[in-house]
């Protein structure tokens, strides 16, 4: 008997460590413009994503109108999946049908693709040929070809990695379902990796596989470089900047403007960035107008001007501390790293800032100098099933698992026990066991709502005492917030709710003083709690 954990698939990686293509610029004149491509690439289309939710474009193809046309498309057949049940926009962009993204999304993310490369293929292809390419790359034109033949190595790459993007890895990422699948470490996983000094940066700085939900693994990380620079910049976006993220920024920042010793403050490069990080974010840097210029740049009469306007505003509106504390930032020159007060200021503004997440991936965490997407010269790789292959045993008895026919050729079909599937049908398809609430709209909070305050047929007591989240449905929130959630709006007469805690221990929120006690201890009857499956 051979005992296999879970944990069993393997990918180690050997040999030397070597950068990636497409990362580092190289040298000459357009080193720069270079540099960096393989990363920001995907950015560009993910932003494209983030647009069509409502987000506010990142990358600077605003006054194109071909950017503009591209994601007016986008938008309206986001809005024909989400009225079709082909994707969804909670708990984020959620992709359910590759389909459709080949029928539907694939032609406008072409086109709006072909903005990005044409800075960069020196002319090989126009902006309808590459889309058309982009579209269809399996059928290209005899015109195509040839062109592509004497183009430079740089255009194939970039053409063969945006091509990669669109028909593979795109719609496989868009389709993974944030802090389920994937995400950043946060909390206490991250205050674990901070302590052990065995954590590799990429662990701490990049997404990793998680093996449930808000519960990342311990140890694995992603195999595929393009696919964890395209899980990391989603997880960013949609978590944000965590405090030590901001604070990594705000000191990159600082030694780029300490770069420019002669240079005036205010029109330093570090400087000019972060006030347009400020000023995207709806903050004020002093000094500053609210489009991020320098008021010792403007005329005296604008000055004037903008004097009297912040005077009426200031005796009109009445604006509380925080906001009030956004529209008066210290410069980036004045800015004190260790005052916890102005870190935090700056923090609150920035966290959400696709602006400022851009620049810490590009300036920072893809940096090859960083080590975290990286490649090796060999790789080792198996799974589970190799345990049962005859490199091993001469004879396999049995496979554990679920069933299927998707078993090493040595261990033949599956035998299946008779009857097994049909009583799970009849069961799900039973209306005395079953019943059916459809949404037109729904969030995770909706759905708790719904199991809280419903009611059974007497409208004496609950009607629920358990929901099993088998569909990852409740994302956001951790599970004593979920807990916490059914208590405080509804679940009257039940006095505890049971869920795991990270360590998966049984711990119960009982509802007098809202107190995390052990199962064992609670005290509770089956009848007085609610347990919550995730």
């Amino acid at each position: 008997v051979l005992l296999d954990p879970l944990k069993s698939e393997l990918n180690w990686p050997m040999g030397r460590k070597l950068p990636l293509d497409l990362v580092e610029g190289g040298d000459g004149p357009k080193a720069r413009q270079r540099q960096g491509l393989r990363c920001r690439l995907p950015f560009h289309l993910l932003d494209a994503i983030f647009v069509t939710m409502g987000t506010p474009m990142t990358v600077p193809f605003s006054d194109r109108k071909e950017a503009r046309v591209a994601l007016d498309a986008l938008a309206r057949k986001s809005e024909l999946g989400r009225q079709t049940l082909k994707l969804q926009s909670v708990p984020h962009f959620l992709l359910l049908s590759k389909e459709f993204y080949r029928q539907e999304l694939l032609p406008h993310l072409a086109e709006w693709a072909a903005l990005f490369l044409e800075g960069h293929i020196e002319g090989v292809l126009n902006n309808m040929e590459m889309k058309d390419f982009l579209t269809r790359p399996h059928a290209v034109k005899d015109q195509y070809q040839e062109q592509l033949r004497v183009a430079p190595n740089l255009t194939r790459k970039l053409l063969n990695l945006a091509i990669v993007w669109l028909h593979s890895l795109l719609p496989h990422i868009l389709s993974k379902v944030h802090r389920v699948s994937y995400g950043l470490l946060l909390g206490h996983d991250l205050d674990k990796a901070l302590r052990d000094k065995g954590t590799p940066a990429s662990r701490r700085l990049l997404a990793v596989p998680f093996v449930g939900k808000d519960l990342p693994s311990e140890l694995s990380e992603f195999s595929h470089p393009d696919v964890t620079i395209g899980m990391t910049i989603m997880a960013y976006r949609l978590t944000g900047l965590r405090p030590a993220d901001v604070k990594s920024l705000l000191r990159l920042l600082s030694d780029e403007m300490k770069m420019e010793p002669t240079v005036k403050h205010h029109r330093r490069a570090g400087c000019r960035t972060y006030v347009n990080m400020i000023t995207r974010a709806g903050g004020r840097v002093r000094g500053f107008t609210e489009e991020g210029i320098w008021i010792g740049d403007l005329k005296e009469e604008d000055q004037r001007k903008r004097q009297e306007t912040w005077t009426r505003r200031d005796q009109t509106e009445n604006l509380d501390a925080d906001e009030d504390a956004k529209m008066h930032i210290w410069p980036l020159e004045l800015l004190d790293l260790n005052d916890a007060e102005q870190t935090q200021l700056v923090t609150s503004v920035l966290t959400d800032s696709a602006t400022a997440i851009q620049h810490l991936l590009d300036h920072h965490i893809f940096q090859p100098n960083m080590n975290t997407i990286d490649c090796n010269e060999n790789h080792l790789t198996a799974s589970g099933q190799e345990l049962a292959g005859k490199q091993l045993f001469s004879m396999c008895l049995g496979f554990s698992g679920t069933p299927n026919d998707l078993l090493p050729r040595s261990l033949g079909r599956c035998l299946y026990s008779a009857g097994d599937d049909g009583r799970v049908i009849s069961t799900l398809s039973n209306t005395d066991v079953v019943s059916l609430h459809a949404f037109s709209e729904w969030s995770p909070t909706g759905v708790l709502d719904v199991v809280a305050k419903a009611r059974s047929d007497d409208g004496e007591r609950p009607r629920y005492h358990a929901l099993i989240d088998t569909g990852a449905l409740i994302t956001g929130m951790s599970n004593l917030e979920v807990a916490e959630y059914l208590l405080k709006n509804g679940l009257d007469q039940l006095e505890g709710v049971v869920f795991l805690n990270q360590r998966d221990e049984r711990m119960v929120l009982v509802r007098q003083g809202f107190k995390v006690i052990e199962l064992a201890q609670c005290g509770l009857a089956w009848h007085q709690r609610f347990t919550f499956y995730e």
